[in-house]
């Protein structure tokens, strides 16, 4: 904002973040990781179990119901704004963290991912649980879930920053600061053109700051789990 420019700081401050901190960011950052933390977890299974069934089970219409998910990733989120508020609705859950859960845990690119990881898996591997008398959920939970590491990770990884990173569908559903997440809190942190230039400068410090904040726990996220996310994308990756 200073002309000429100015790379380096003459001053290091920590003012914008006190700024920031005078709103509820605990409350926030709260919400958004109780809603990622548990988003996260059921894409997880429930990618699983549908990528297992189309790569393993032979049900009738598997194929087209297979090119019916896929299908799904043509159709913006913004068309299911209206069904799914009234589902809410009907639920009874417009204002509540499941509101923003439950709509999110229905991942296409879940279900993709892992019916090709699966396809990779030997069947004998199965097979000779199956000969050892494993059913096939015991299959499912001994056999194919502990190789599955590395999918379960990319997911999850690509599943937290999406989840964690939702503004439009947290915003329709969190009418208070109990529900708000930080993505929603922080966007009143953005100047608009009703402000002078000194109220502007200070919304972009405390704008900056916020989302340093909220960048900071995928990028935890993403280092902590990299070595699992790489190792997929090496390994499967060329397969999808």
């Amino acid at each position: 904002m200073t002309n000429p420019p100015q790379w380096i700081p003459s001053e290091f401050t920590s003012f914008h973040y006190d700024r920031v901190f005078l709103k509820p960011i605990a409350q926030w950052t709260f919400n958004s990781l109780y809603i990622t933390i548990i988003s996260t977890f059921l894409t997880i299974v429930l990618g699983a179990t549908a990528g297992y069934a189309f790569a393993r089970l032979q049900f009738f219409g598997s194929t087209f119901l297979f090119w019916v998910v896929l299908s799904s990733f043509m159709m913006p989120f913004e068309v299911f704004l209206i069904p799914l508020y009234r589902m809410m609705g009907a639920l009874d859950l417009v204002g509540t963290r499941w509101s923003i859960i439950l709509p999110s845990i229905a991942s296409p690119f879940a279900v993709y991912l892992f019916r090709q990881f699966f396809l990779g898996i030997p069947r004998d591997l199965e097979d000779a649980a199956a000969v050892d008398g494993a059913g096939l959920w015991r299959r499912f939970i001994y056999v194919i879930l502990p190789l599955s590491v590395p999918a379960c990770t990319s997911v999850g990884i690509l599943a937290f920053a999406e989840n964690f990173n939702q503004y439009l569908w947290p915003l329709l559903m969190s009418s208070s600061d109990t529900v708000k997440t930080l993505p929603v809190g922080i966007a009143q942190f953005a100047p608009s053109t009703t402000m002078g230039s000194t109220e502007i400068t200070d919304y972009y410090g405390m704008g900056a700051a916020a989302a340093t904040l909220l960048a900071i726990p995928s990028m935890i996220v993403f280092l902590i789990l990299q070595r699992f996310f790489i190792s997929n994308t090496m390994t499967s990756g060329m397969k999808l």
